[in-house]
């Protein structure tokens, strides 16, 4: 052990350099000068003292072994202090920085307006294929579900979310978090308000393994955010995915980098026991998602920069199949290809009836499930230019482009669709869509009196996408719809900012459809 004017000096070179405030120094520089008095006080000769202090006398210590020991000594005073905290009692265990906490809450008040040119026959397919199938030849002569497309609606929408990251070790790391919304809509985490006063769901919204052993690559396990460069032409924003997914982003040079991402992800499997009324059990049918995507990063110049990237999504078993001939006399039925049709629908997908039913009855029930009609191989050019024009203030030109190649006209209309015909009375769908969009302000509007404003041109055909996982937003979610979004965010405090916007869409084709939403959201993060 050091000599106690060695351990003062030390404490004072550490008062100097930050480490420790004066009064917890002076505490202890004081507990020291009693224990040297007490030593003192004892009789005890120089020696013995030395002994009992554990310092050792020498007449010379050249000033490089000097330094050294200073060095090691205040090494091993400073890990002491950290593992006992002396220097910061008041300070949290060393294991809680192993951990993150963040959320953020939106309170939002929109408008769901209209046209009164409207068609008012918009058959519900969701509320459909989603319980028991509904007999279309019922005796009461009962019209099935249909959606509301002529009467304007407001309601107030509450979105909260609460997640925690966690360190593991160098390699792996873990995330949760939880949201409001249900179990039936995987593109939305908002909560209607207005239940009579009702609690909430808080769900869990993901769940997952992050593998980092590179600094430039990761794999991801369980349910995590959208590992896409994307636009909510093809994903909403608030979709997170099931499955596994192995994603690189390195740099190339002080220009250009590159990235990609890889994954398989499940859709929907098979029930164990499907159907469940019946001895025979059918086939295992489970859909997935399989995708890769390929881009770059350049930095043209200081304030001038290209995102580009290239995906294709692959699903696996997404359409429906015909079934077998089949006798459905009731509800409780079941025939062989029931569990082809889709778990979740919004709206716009062309579909088709997929019970092949029979009857020798006069006038049998028509016990009917709808699937889509269109598989899906989806091809995604995506696209930003982001110009720092004037310091904070960036000027982005986003772009993206959607293409299905398993699309095919003469075999869909083959297939006799039930939605998507033209003024012929034909099939008149379509497989392309596109976005452009323009946004000029801040990247992020994150500080007091931040703001960016944009404008953006969205066209996506009915069988582009499949119209269960596109933005719920615009059109009230789905695909075959055309128009503009208009918006502005503006930063009210740190963290908290309002974003007002007006989305403005009709149809592609068929049935007249138009709507505008006009959303007004108070947006807080921590």
């Amino acid at each position: 052990m050091v000599s106690t004017t060695t351990v003062v000096s030390l404490i004072r070179a550490l008062v100097a350099d930050g480490a420790l405030t004066q009064e917890k120094a002076d505490v202890l520089v004081k507990q020291l000068q009693d224990d040297a008095a007490r030593t003192a006080r004892s009789g005890a000769t120089p020696e013995a003292q030395a002994a009992a202090s554990g310092s050792i006398r020498v007449p010379y210590i050249p000033q490089s072994v000097r330094k050294q020991i200073r060095e090691e000594t205040r090494d091993e005073i400073l890990t002491e202090m950290e593992q006992k905290n002396w220097a910061q009692p008041e300070a949290v265990p060393k294991w809680t920085k192993r951990f993150r906490l963040y959320g953020d809450l939106r309170a939002r008040y929109e408008w769901d307006l209209f046209d009164p040119r409207n068609s008012n026959f918009f058959v519900n397919f969701a509320q459909l294929d989603a319980g028991a199938p509904f007999d279309l030849n019922n005796a009461a002569g009962t019209p099935p579900p249909i959606l509301n497309t002529t009467k304007n609606r407001q309601r107030m929408l509450l979105r909260a979310r609460l997640g925690l990251d966690a360190v593991i070790t160098d390699d792996f790391s873990a995330g949760i978090r939880l949201a409001t919304g249900n179990t039936t809509n995987p593109v939305s985490t908002n909560q209607t308000l207005g239940t009579t006063l009702n609690k909430d769901n808080f769900l869990l919204d993901r769940a997952y393994l992050d593998y980092h052993p590179l600094s430039w690559a990761k794999v991801q396990v369980g349910r995590f955010p959208n590992p896409w460069f994307y636009s909510d032409l093809v994903w909403d924003d608030d979709i997170a995915f099931d499955g596994v997914a192995a994603e690189f982003n390195g740099a190339v040079n002080d220009e250009f980098s590159l990235f990609g991402t890889a994954g398989a992800f499940p859709i929907e499997n098979t029930p164990f026991n499907f159907p469940d009324n019946s001895i025979f059990k059918g086939d295992s049918r489970d859909k997935w998602l399989f995708g890769a995507q390929i881009g770059e990063e350049w930095h043209a110049t200081d304030r001038v920069t290209l995102k580009v990237g290239a995906a294709y999504y692959d699903y696996d078993n997404l359409e429906g199949s015909l079934s077998q001939p089949c006798i459905a006399n009731s509800g409780a039925d079941p025939c062989s290809t029931d569990n082809s049709r889709p778990g979740f629908l919004q709206k716009g997908n062309t579909l088709f009836a997929i019970r092949d039913l029979v009857s020798t009855a006069v006038n049998p029930p028509q016990f009917q499930y709808y699937g889509l009609a269109s598989p899906f191989h989806d091809v995604d050019l995506r696209g930003r230019v982001d110009y720092a024009m004037f310091g904070p203030v960036h000027v982005m030109f986003d772009g993206d482009v959607v293409k299905n190649l398993a699309f095919d006209t003469a075999k869909i209309s083959a297939k006799n669709p039930v939605n998507n015909s033209g003024a012929s009375g034909k099939f008149d769908g379509g497989n392309l869509g596109y976005m452009a969009g323009l946004t000029v302000g801040y990247p992020v509007v994150e500080n007091l009196w931040d703001w960016n404003v944009g404008v953006a041109y969205k066209y996506l055909a009915s069988d582009a996408v499949p119209d269960a996982f596109t933005d719920s937003d615009f059109h009230l979610g789905g695909t075959n719809a055309k128009g503009y979004v208009v918006g502005a965010t503006l930063g009210v405090a740190p963290n908290v900012n309002i974003l007002a916007r007006w989305l403005s869409s009709t149809e592609v084709t068929s049935l007249p459809l138009t709507v505008d939403v006009v959303q007004v959201d108070v947006n807080a993060r921590f």
